[in-house]
């Protein structure tokens, strides 16, 4: 699938099965907004095994509360990796991914997973700001709670170059939204179109940090 940058003046762009999106363009507000029909699978709890009760506290309380809870946890510089985390989250991102058909799936732009999608021929499209957008998204982090190391891994002005090259690397299987400044998600992607794959499916996930930490990691 060929590169194609969007024009997005107006119109929500019909609705992918998995979007991959950049920190901070609005994952889960996307997700909160189109609660019915789409996930946010982030890769905390994978990311982090270790702390998984530290993760389901974080979670417990009301949908707001929870989203800085899980914000503030990111980059946490005290906690240890899980071994082989990366392998661990794409195997669960596919046997979702065939199990609810019906479901939009939102993850993050990590480097590894995008390429091992790309790599299995499963397409994705991929959300991420324009170059210009630095200062902006610093403040979307800051405002969200997110650390200062993430602050500094993400919006440092070598940082951000890093990033906004690796983003625009070619991909067989994707397409591409570059958001323009003040634009989230939610304002370029359209949900409606899933709808009848709901309907066929049968089956969605309604909660989903229930469905993440109660099948991949039970008490």
């Amino acid at each position: 699938m060929e590169y194609r940058k969007n024009d997005t003046r107006g119109h929500g762009l019909s609705c992918p099965r998995l979007i991959a999106g950049f920190i901070g363009v609005g994952k889960t507000s996307y997700c909160n907004i189109h609660s019915e029909r789409a996930i946010d699978f982030g890769v905390l709890p994978f990311k982090y095994p270790a702390h998984i009760s530290e993760i389901r506290e974080a979670v417990s309380g009301g949908d707001r509360q929870c989203s800085r809870n899980v914000e503030a946890l990111k980059g946490n510089l005290d906690w240890e990796m899980g071994l082989a985390w990366h392998e661990t989250y794409y195997d669960a991102l596919l046997q979702t991914y065939r199990e609810y058909p019906g479901e939009i799936i939102v993850i993050p732009t990590d480097g590894a997973i995008l390429r091992w999608l790309d790599r299995d021929g499963i397409p994705f499209t991929l959300v991420y700001p324009c170059v210009e957008a630095r200062l902006e998204y610093r403040k979307r982090l800051q405002k969200r709670g997110n650390s200062t190391f993430l602050l500094e891994v993400f919006t440092d002005e070598d940082s951000w170059a890093d990033w906004m090259e690796q983003l625009r690397r070619p991909y067989t299987h994707a397409e591409r939204i570059e958001l323009k400044e003040g634009q989230y998600l939610s304002d370029v992607v359209n949900a409606l179109s899933v709808s009848s794959a709901s309907a066929e499916a049968g089956k969605t996930i309604e909660n989903p940090w229930d469905y993440i930490l109660d099948r991949y990691f039970p008490e």
